[in-house]
């Protein structure tokens, strides 16, 4: 028997010896058999147990790792975003005001040369050809309201994305095209130079 074996024997005998076992009764090689494979059964169960155990931790460990990763790598996108968002919204305030305040001042611009061209009207329409008189009348009633389109766009002008900033400009800018095309008609009609060189450039 090796060493293993013999404690094994001796365990068994000592089993027996509590069970009430008869001292005339032999241990046979079976029996330590039996016992050596009980015994390591059990030890391959335990030792499975303690990796199973330890694959556990270090999976919960692991779990735990990529959980702060992720929720620190999600803090740090919330943080880029917001920045990123706030920049766009100064950048957006700041390019709604210059447009605003080349708005007025076109419109403002505009507006003068409108009160001129009917005051200009009013003073000489009586010494106009009947066509030339008619034609400028019809046509001051469309630049007045060209003029006052371009006034509600100018004072809703709130866009609250650079995509819209864009599209409302654009806006602008054609119905701005519509009423220099008006005056700049006006203005030849009654014999003045065109418009384009009297309005803001912007």
């Amino acid at each position: 028997m090796n060493t293993t074996t013999k404690f094994l024997a001796l365990a068994l005998l000592s089993c027996a010896a509590l069970s009430g076992c008869s001292k005339k009764e032999e241990i046979t090689e079976a029996d330590v058999q039996a016992a050596a494979d009980k015994a390591a059964q059990e030890a391959v169960a335990a030792s499975e147990k303690k990796n199973d155990d330890k694959l556990a931790a270090a999976q919960a460990d692991a779990a735990a790792k990529l959980a702060a990763a992720k929720a620190d790598s999600d803090k740090k996108l919330a943080a880029a975003q917001a920045e990123m968002k706030a920049e766009m919204e100064a950048k957006l305030s700041a390019e709604t005001k210059v447009l605003k305040e080349q708005f007025a001042s076109s419109n403002a611009a505009l507006k003068s040369q409108f009160d001129s061209l009917k005051e200009k009207y009013n003073s000489i329409k009586d010494k106009l050809p009947e066509d030339t008189a008619a034609a400028v009348s019809a046509k001051l009633p469309e630049l007045a309201s060209s003029l006052g389109s371009l006034e509600t766009i100018a004072n809703k002008f709130s866009p609250s994305s650079v995509e819209q900033l864009n599209e409302l400009k654009s806006k602008y800018e054609t119905e701005l095209a519509v009423a220099k095309k008006v005056a700049d008609e006006i203005l030849k009609l009654l014999g003045k130079g065109s418009l384009e060189s009297m309005l803001p450039k912007f």
